[in-house]
């Protein structure tokens, strides 16, 4: 839950009775890992009229359209705009990656358990710390945050060395 990320910022800094400040700074991290280290996707069918369609119809907030798909499947071709997507006319699947709502105490978190309340409320507590201008704990901070984020945003998979033989 949303409520595990404020409560470990808060034993971090040992500060006490700053909620709303540590909520704001968490909705800012979740904001920067959606954005540049895992990318929430969504799959949407629209109708594109007039050439194109608007941004506003997507049911999530678009950062970045990775594929559209017509009906049948097949991929097409598509130029970005700054308020749209242009196509030809016809209805379309559209692939998009896109930035979380603002989150309350009691919602979930956005990334499952790939990245979990620990790994942002480092964050929460480098972001706190520098809205507050305390610059040397906020190096600290983001140091740890980073290197968490990093980690957890590594695909894991099967190391496997060629066998070898000896000559």
């Amino acid at each position: 839950m949303f409520r595990e990320i404020i409560e470990h910022a808060a034993i971090f800094l040992q500060v006490d009775g700053h909620e709303e400040q540590l909520l704001s700074c968490a909705n800012l991290v979740i904001a920067e890992v959606a954005t540049y280290y895992y990318p929430l996707t969504a799959k949407q069918r629209v109708t594109a009229a007039d050439g194109g369609v608007g941004f506003s119809v997507f049911d999530k907030r678009v950062i970045d359209v990775t594929g559209v798909a017509a009906l049948s499947g097949h991929p097409v071709k598509f130029g970005r705009g700054t308020t749209r997507i242009e196509l030809p006319n016809g209805e379309y699947d559209i692939e998009y990656t896109y930035m979380p709502a603002r989150l309350g105490l009691d919602d979930p978190l956005p990334f499952g358990d790939k990245i979990g309340a620990r790994i942002l409320a480092l964050g929460t507590a480098c972001e706190y710390c520098i809205i507050n201008s305390m610059l040397d704990e906020a190096a600290m901070w983001d140091k740890r945050y980073r290197d968490a984020v990093m980690a957890a945003a590594q695909p894991k998979g099967e190391i496997r060395v060629a066998r070898r033989r000896w000559k």
